[in-house]
């Protein structure tokens, strides 16, 4: 392929790229290539060195998508950025969306618990201000241990377990923002590594 094919297929692929930074990803090439040709290298040898259009055009869609992740921070966008990144091949299915959706399910199973335990709570406070919705339990052990303050002892039970519901949820919530400013380092890393090769 020569020099002037190449980056008219390349300025074709990355027409939906800002006129300016479309300009300057394109004067990059062409410098390289001109460079490359007057130290007496094969012009098609370095434009082959370089990759295809298709390639480099991906590559440049996926480092404006992981910006982007980094940028705004949201799921959303870093699940735009993964999806972008398995794109540029099978080793990406592998090695991004395994571990991905494994601690995905793992936040997950972690937001759903801290639910469950706050509704476990809110069931106890629920039932210690209406005793009557639980009148077929015999509290009668516990009432006598108590001194019959069961209705004391569930408000406060049902206050404790929500407080430890709502810990659990912002613990789930920090780990999440972590892990997705992990996942948008792994990405550069793995983009690095993929130019690399």
């Amino acid at each position: 392929m020569q020099k002037d094919e190449f980056l008219q297929k390349l300025e074709q692929l990355l027409a939906s790229m800002p006129d300016s930074e479309r300009n300057d990803i394109l004067y990059d090439y062409d410098e390289h290539i001109r460079a490359a040709t007057e130290k007496g290298l094969d012009e098609e040898h370095v434009i082959a060195s370089l990759g295809t259009p298709e390639t480099i055009a991906k590559q440049y869609r996926v480092k404006k998508y992981i910006d982007k992740a980094e940028r705004s921070g949201s799921t959303a966008s870093v699940f735009r950025a993964i999806l972008a990144t398995l794109g540029l091949g099978l080793f990406n299915i592998i090695f991004i969306m395994g571990p991905f959706m494994a601690v995905c399910a793992g936040l997950l199973a972690l937001g759903l618990l801290s639910l469950a335990i706050l509704i476990a709570g809110a069931g106890f406070i629920i039932a210690g201000i209406f005793p009557q919705l639980i009148s077929g339990i015999d509290f009668t052990a516990m009432a006598v241990e108590l001194q019959g303050n069961v209705t004391a002892v569930m408000l406060f039970g049902g206050v404790g377990t929500m407080c430890l519901g709502g810990l659990v949820a912002m613990g789930s919530v920090a780990i999440t923002k972590v892990f997705l400013k992990v996942t948008i380092k792994y990405l550069r890393l793995n983009m690095s590594l993929i130019r690399s090769a």
